[in-house]
């Protein structure tokens, strides 16, 4: 993809009715989503990117209270206390040059917080997430991140072997689910989108 110009992009993520917030290194992002987590209450989407921050480790040593499924015995309940937190941190799967945010998912925990969870979001579009537009990004999400994801949890999918995705319906599926996030849910007040000029996760 062509280089893109951050300021245009943000600026159609304001058209769209989303908060954005241009960062220019993985420390700068951290340091703003932990000045917008303040005091309150953080649930935590699964994402490799987001745990290379110690977001998590520093919000629980200030005495934030934290819920990750990643880091609690019975994720079911850690799913249901992140729904219920103050904000909910999560990166995009892909985020289109237009502003539309797109998200594969195969439990649905992230998407149930992003569309009826807690009242300020924040969602992390790393430069690797970037995509033409919705198509390109459902594709790169295909190619780039379920693959991995499917071998770090250890599923038996066709593409965790081949690197290609086979639009298989096995129960290990990393690709129930598809949502794209043209605007903010009503439910939603604070929709910030986090664009970071480096790559993050996979």
């Amino acid at each position: 993809m062509e280089p893109y110009d951050h300021e245009k992009l943000a600026a159609r993520l304001k058209t769209r009715g989303f908060i954005p917030h241009i960062a220019e290194t993985k420390e700068e992002l951290t340091k703003e989503i932990l000045n917008l987590a303040g005091k309150g209450s953080v649930g935590f989407g699964g994402s490799s990117g987001i745990a290379s921050l110690g977001v998590f480790e520093t919000l629980k040593e200030q005495g934030n209270d934290v819920f990750w499924h990643w880091t609690s015995a019975d994720k079911k309940d850690a799913h249901k206390q992140a729904m219920e937190a103050d904000l909910y941190l999560c990166t995009a799967n892909a985020l289109t040059l237009d502003g539309e945010i797109v998200e594969i998912e195969g439990t649905g925990n992230r998407l149930g917080a992003l569309l009826f969870g807690p009242r300020k979001v924040i969602v992390v579009a790393a430069e690797n997430k970037l995509a033409a537009d919705v198509d390109s990004g459902i594709a790169q999400i295909k190619k780039n991140i379920c693959p991995g994801n499917a071998r770090r949890l250890k599923k038996n999918t066709p593409c965790a072997q081949t690197d290609q995705c086979m639009n298989c319906l096995s129960k290990d599926s990393m690709c129930r689910v598809t949502a794209v996030f043209s605007q903010p849910p009503r439910h939603v007040e604070e929709f910030h989108v986090m664009l970071l000029k480096d790559s993050l996760g996979l």
